[in-house]
């Protein structure tokens, strides 16, 4: 397939899409970059079909940009292809591919009989590709700040890197992940490739103009952030283009007002220029609250048409809420066409697959429905249905009925935090929620050249927000500036060693040395840290001036980087589901553990007791079973001392 480059559904973050029903569609949105062009593009769908379809009378059809592109008939094969040329139109806009997928279904030969039929179903899958054609007028004038951000794969920083410069390039690194670009990579301006050249260089103006010299043409005031896009023709490539992005200050408050003006939606959009030149700053943090309208999660009122079963699916995550829920109280307001006497129609609410509530709809055509759901019915991750369900009495094709409409007010209808969880020991299952408000993250210096991917990536995550857009700014400090954060949660990032770790009180696992984590049943080893320096530890807990603390701790050698990043890695959508508090990960494991302090669970390698304790937890039962042995034969042998006294006294 022709196209200098390919990208593929599932790279901009578009999972498996299931279409159900005689009609239904979805659409999907697709940034277009500079030095690609609508024009003599190509489109590939893959998808799957019910295998019990009519193909005869089934059609799929690919809309783009509003404007009917290809309609096809399909086989009901394991996976089925159709190539959709792209051609512009008066419709296409710069910035966006829309691509609107429908399709047309049907079983037997009577649309009236399949209407409510399981057996309607169509999967388009993550592996279908767009291949690009290249704009043929890409070059210097067609690239500038409003469209140069999205293109670039990689981050360049000063080797002495700051605060404020890591908090930047974080940030940075969490917008673009958050904007569906697959991979950023980070380098040191000291380990930048030479043949890199399409990249942001972050840092202030002094540290970055011994490097880039005269593509660095522009000299900031104090307390002045600057955005400037260097671009040139690349002689040795044929139609490259040679981008260096720069965000630069010549101090920190100067950064502050450039990271703002990256990030706030709108101002770098409109910028179609090649200097931004920013003298204030506009940032305002995210409050976080309790409620939750489903317009949050989608910016529209979806409009459900049919007869039998219409559903909508609202996905959210716990951590959209200020604090973690016990309990939900759920409010919808439905908008819905009047039904008959005789006619039978239902509103359904599901949360994770589980029946909240159900309601009879009625000739009004609109009702307010409310719902709550209990600490057991919610997830860290949920899906919560909608369902209107209708059934005319004179079924579908009968007098003048064509189809019911349905729709949930997305603007007037919540969710809202009942109850507050409270856990008796803080656990995994927090992150990323208690972070996402009020949290420095610390790192200690000696460990800095090692922390800067995983501080991106934790970044990132703790923006797990349904806009996608970075609306939370955690401070990034060194450790030994903590004390500036009392009251706060924080994270730490450090060695073992680190002065800070030696003050946590509650810290469930201790560094003094390695150490054995024992199970429930006696003797029984379930960890032995024998090769510290090849793991890495993260811990959650709380402390008496920190409210919850995070710490993840590595050894400061070669293997630190790719340790500490496996280390935020982990704590993802399948580990924080998790009680545990302790994590113990090496380069392709992880394990977790639920600790208390001052356990017996845990010895320590070279205690006193250490030796003692291992040999009591292994062979307590027995030893205790000798004991009250002993004690019964004493027991006897006084009884028997007893009884000769008795008889002498009796003779």
């Amino acid at each position: 397939m022709a196209g200098f480059a390919q990208k593929s559904f599932e790279s901009y973050g578009f999972q498996s899409q299931l279409i159900r029903g005689t009609e239904g569609q979805y659409i999907y949105y697709i940034r277009i970059l500079p030095n690609q062009q609508l024009d003599k593009s190509t489109l590939i769908i893959d998808f799957q079909a019910s295998k019990v379809l009519n193909t005869a009378k089934s059609f799929i059809h690919v809309l783009i940009n509003d404007m009917p592109a290809m309609s096809s008939s399909f086989q009901t094969d394991s996976i089925n292809k159709i190539v959709v040329p792209i051609r512009k139109n008066s419709k296409a806009t710069s910035d966006f591919l829309k691509i609107t997928v429908k399709s047309q279904l049907i079983i037997g030969n009577d649309v009236c009989q399949d209407d409510n039929n399981a057996g309607l179903w169509l999967n388009i899958l993550p592996s279908s590709t767009v291949y690009w054609a290249k704009n043929k007028q890409y070059g210097p004038s067609t690239v500038n700040l409003s469209n140069t951000l999205f293109s670039k794969k990689a981050i360049v920083y000063p080797n002495n890197i700051s605060a404020a410069e890591l908090q930047t390039v974080a940030l940075t690194y969490a917008k673009l992940l958050r904007s569906t670009t697959e991979h950023i990579d980070l380098y040191p301006i000291s380990q930048m490739p030479q043949a890199l050249d399409n990249f942001i260089a972050i840092g202030l103006a002094h540290k970055l103009k011994p490097k880039f010299g005269s593509k660095l043409n522009i000299t900031p005031k104090r307390g002045e952030g600057i955005l400037y896009l260097n671009k040139e023709t690349d002689t040795a490539k044929a139609g490259s283009l040679r981008q260096i992005l720069f965000v630069t200050a010549a101090d920190v408050a100067g950064m502050s007002k450039a990271t703002d003006a990256l990030l706030t939606p709108g101002i770098l959009g409109s910028s179609f220029q090649d200097v931004l030149k920013v003298d204030k700053a506009g940032y305002k943090e995210l409050e976080k609250k309790n409620r939750l309208k489903l317009s949050d999660l989608e910016d529209n009122n979806n409009l459900m048409m049919g007869t039998g079963s219409l559903s909508h699916d609202y996905r959210f995550k716990t951590s959209v809420f200020s604090t973690l829920p016990a309990a939900l109280n759920c409010q919808f307001e439905i908008r819905f066409s009047g039904i008959g006497q005789h006619d039978r129609g239902y509103f359904n609410v599901y949360l994770n697959d589980i029946l909240l509530t159900s309601r009879q709809l009625n000739e009004s055509g609109t009702l307010q429905v409310s719902a709550t759901a209990n600490r057991y019915q919610i997830k860290k991750f949920n899906i919560l249905r909608t369902e209107f369900v209708f059934y005319p009495v004179n079924g579908v094709c009968q007098g003048n009925f064509r189809r019911f409409i349905g729709q949930v007010d997305a603007s007037k209808s919540y969710l809202e935090v009942a109850d507050n969880l409270e856990e008796k020991q803080v656990s995994f299952y927090s992150y990323p929620d208690v972070f996402q408000q009020e949290t420095a993250i610390l790192v200690a210096k000696n460990m800095l050249s090692h922390a800067v991917k995983a501080i991106c990536e934790l970044t990132y995550q703790l923006n797990d927000h349904p806009s996608n857009e970075i609306v939370y700014r955690p401070v990034i400090d060194f450790s030994n500036n903590a004390a500036k954060y009392k009251g706060h949660n924080i994270v730490l990032i450090s060695d073992r060693q680190d002065q800070l770790l030696q003050s946590f009180q509650e810290m469930p696992l201790q560094y003094k040395t390695d150490f054995t984590i024992y199970g429930e049943q006696p003797g029984h080893a379930i960890y032995k840290l024998s090769s510290p320096e090849a793991s890495a530890i993260s811990q959650i807990f709380r402390d008496q001036y920190y409210p919850i603390v995070l710490s993840v701790t590595a050894l400061p050698n070669e293997a630190a980087t790719g340790l500490l990043e496996n280390s935020i890695l982990d704590l993802n959508e399948q580990l924080n589901l998790l009680s545990g508090n302790t994590l113990i990960n090496s380069k392709n494991s992880h394990l977790v553990f639920n600790l208390e302090r001052n356990s017996n669970n845990i010895v320590y390698q070279g205690d006193g007791n250490g030796r003692w304790q291992t040999f009591w937890l292994k062979y307590k039962l027995i030893l205790l079973a000798g004991v009250l042995f002993l004690i019964f034969l004493a027991y006897l042998y006084v009884r028997s001392k007893v009884s000769k006294s008795q008889k002498i006294v009796t003779q």
